[in-house]
This record gives C-alpha cells, sequence and structure tokens, in this order.
C-alpha cells in the first residue's frame, strides 16, 4: 500500500541525511517507529502484519517479526526516533484520522519540530 512509502522515506531518514537537493517532502500515512506500530504496547498486532503480509505474498515476513518480538537491533533502522538530526527538511505528513499509522504520523510531526 502506500504506507510503505511513507516508511520507506522515514527509514532511508533514519541512516543517512538527506540528499542536498531535497527542499522538501510529502510523506503519505508513513510511520517513524515501524516497532510501535506492530507492536502497539509491547502486544503483536497479528490481524494487520499478518494480513497485510499474507496479502503481499511475504508470509515469511511474520516469522521475522515474530523473533524480533523484543525492541532491539533488527528495529534500529526504523525508528526515526533515533536520529531527528537527520530529519532536517521541510515535510507534509499526510494520514488519516483511522489509518493503522495516524499514531505514528503524530509523533513523525512532533518529531520533526525537534
Amino acid at each position: 500500500g502506500i504506507s510503505a512509502d511513507g516508511n520507506a522515506a522515514s527509514t532511508e531518514e533514519v541512516s543517512m541525511p538527506p540528499p542536498p537537493a531535497l527542499k522538501g517532502q510529502f510523506i503519505i500515512v508513513g510511520s517513524g517507529q515501524l516497532y510501535m506500530s506492530m507492536y502497539p504496547g509491547g502486544l503483536y498486532r497479528q490481524s494487520m502484519i499478518a494480513g497485510w503480509s499474507t496479502s503481499i505474498l511475504e508470509k515469511g515476513y511474520i516469522a521475522t517479526v515474530k523473533e524480533n518480538e523484543q525492541y532491539g537491533p533488527y528495529w534500529y533502522p526504523t525508528d526515526l526516533s533515533r536520529n531527528w538530526t537527520n530529519t532536517n527538511v521541510p515535510a507534509v505528513h499526510f494520514g488519516g484520522w483511522y489509518d493503522i499509522f495516524a499514531k505514528g504520523t503524530v509523533d513523525k510531526v512532533l518529531g520533526f519540530r525537534v
């Protein structure tokens, strides 16, 4: 879905500063912390993960997510909150009230302001 692009944009910013030519971003329904989206409150979000992984024919991903139930090195590259300093490009964050990444969208807006 479209959130894959929003999540990918966040993942890129965790590992490296944006390219100098990038002057703005339009990020759609992406989470800046995938672990928190997959394990909100520490509980595995089975309906979202299993349903999404099955629909894109990536059932093997379910096992990977379950093997990494605890927050740790596997999740670091998907956690923008570990490196807000790379988010120095203005961005419009687009999210939905009932979107599965609604909290992540709000967290990113607040984090970008740091």
